[in-house]
């Protein structure tokens, strides 16, 4: 879904060098494979906790939803911070924007609460940190 063609300052949307680059990441693989996206895999209470944040105005912000409630449905950890106004990983892109400060203090927060304690955990489902990028979720230690 990409409810916000267009309105996207950062993606803009999802035709041209956007959906060719998703192709190329995929490798032949559907765009709807788990591995390539979790939303389309099955997710149990073991998925890591999961902070997602997104603007008003993202590309994927229905699939972020969809992601979180997933998540939710599968009663894992989740919590979706919304943004209003901000794009794609705006706060990536322009750090003076007050929002950055505050993406960056929640991650802080929820990293500290939830993996303080497994940081030297090395089981399979040890937690991680997912950061949306370019429309695909990459697990981050």
């Amino acid at each position: 879904m990409h409810t916000n063609e267009g309105h996207d300052r950062v993606l803009g949307g999802y035709d041209g060098l956007l959906g060719a680059s998703a192709e190329l990441y995929a490798g032949g693989r559907p765009l709807t494979d788990p591995l390539l996206s979790p939303v389309y895999g099955e997710l149990n209470s073991l998925f890591p906790p999961t902070l997602l944040v997104s603007g008003t105005r993202d590309l994927f912000l229905s699939d972020i939803v969809r992601f979180h409630r997933k998540l939710i449905a599968a009663h894992a950890i989740a919590e979706l911070h919304l943004f209003e106004g901000l794009s794609h990983a705006e706060h990536v892109q322009e750090p003076h924007l007050a929002e950055a400060d505050d993406v960056y203090e929640s991650l802080a927060i929820f990293a500290s609460y939830h993996f303080h304690s497994t940081c030297n955990n090395t089981h399979p489902t040890s937690p991680r940190i997912l950061n949306v990028t370019s429309g695909m979720f990459h697990a981050k230690l």
